[in-house]
């Protein structure tokens, strides 16, 4: 009985050792992560809305891989991130995050005898470095029907979200510039002699850094086309304090030399713009009025073609009282 019980314990111990895997060990079914991924900013704290994600380089020869595939996302786990179950080889992670610089990381994974070997990496995020240059925010094209640019066109901006003032766009070799870091809704409008005037609004988002340049080309029609039925103001008056700052609650007139009339309001836009007059040409005398400041007069010409008055475009720079000298 004895010689019995001693066979089936030595048949038994083949059994098992038969199943074990050459480091002895039993391998269970669960699945162990190829990667995981921990973050931190550079100030020790988690990374707010982390992307993070992998793809399978699938050769140890870098400039083997022509097209590895999309990134998958890894998922979170904890105050961590698993990429990948019993994924062996070459593995590239990828961290992004706003505001932060882009992370990438390449791994090599060993298969073992039961499951891969798990890397464990802990990244830390470096917040994104804005240089000191500055962007602009619209790029505009001003190009005639036939996709040519139009020499000498001009064009202006203002900010249609807060009170700013009518500005010239500057020159940037053959195209304009509208506003510097300026976002939101900005209005533009462009011109040329010869052609009719143009007038649109573009928005203007941000990065962590800078505005996100917008670039728009307006072509102009001819001028020497049949008449259209807008309506253009003779004058838009832009009132600006001594800082260029807007200063849209000014009382702004307008007065017609051929005829004597008490002055006429121009209408405002809130933003520090007047609109004077419809269709008006000839001489008129601009008033503008503001608690604050001495008044400001000026003679303005407005002259006509077939169609349509040219519209004149003023700036009203008001000075502020000065203390009285006693």
């Amino acid at each position: 009985m004895r010689t019995f019980h001693v066979l089936t314990a030595a048949l038994l111990l083949t059994s098992l050792s038969a199943c074990e895997p050459p480091n002895g060990r039993l391998c269970d079914e669960r699945a162990v992560s190829s990667v995981t991924v921990a973050l931190s900013s550079a100030f020790g704290e988690p990374a707010p809305q982390a992307s993070v994600s992998f793809r399978a380089l699938g050769t140890e020869d870098p400039s083997a891989d022509t097209d590895p595939g999309p990134f998958q996302a890894c998922e979170p786990q904890g105050d961590r991130f698993a990429c990948g179950f019993e994924l062996a080889g070459r593995i590239e992670i990828l961290v992004e995050a706003d505001g932060y610089e882009r992370e990438e990381r390449i791994v090599d994974i060993a298969q073992g005898a039961c499951h891969v070997s798990t890397k464990h990496l802990d990244i830390d995020l470096e917040p994104v470095a804005c240089t000191a240059d500055i962007a602009p925010s619209v790029i505009l094209s001003v190009v005639d029907d036939a996709g040519e640019r139009i020499p000498g066109a001009w064009a202006g901006w203002g900010n249609a979200n807060v009170d700013s003032a009518w500005q010239p766009c500057d020159s940037l070799g053959p195209n304009l510039a509208c506003g510097w870091e300026q976002s939101g809704m900005l209005e533009i409008s462009a011109g040329a002699e010869g052609f009719l005037p143009w007038s649109g609004t573009v928005e203007v988002d941000t990065d962590e850094c800078h505005v996100i340049t917008r670039f728009v080309e307006v072509s102009l029609e001819d001028g020497d086309l049949p008449c259209t039925d807008e309506v253009r103001p003779s004058i838009i008056v832009t009132v600006i304090d001594n800082w260029g700052n807007a200063v849209p609650d000014a009382e702004t007139y307008f007065v017609p030399h051929l005829k004597p009339l008490e002055p006429a309001n121009c209408e405002s836009s809130n933003n520090g713009r007047f609109f004077c007059g419809e269709e008006e040409a000839g001489e008129f005398d601009v008033i503008v009025n503001a608690v604050g400041y001495y008044s400001f007069n000026l003679t303005v010409d407005v002259p006509a073609d077939n169609c349509h008055v040219q519209t004149q475009h003023v700036e009203a720079r008001l000075q502020e009282w000065g203390p009285i000298d006693g």
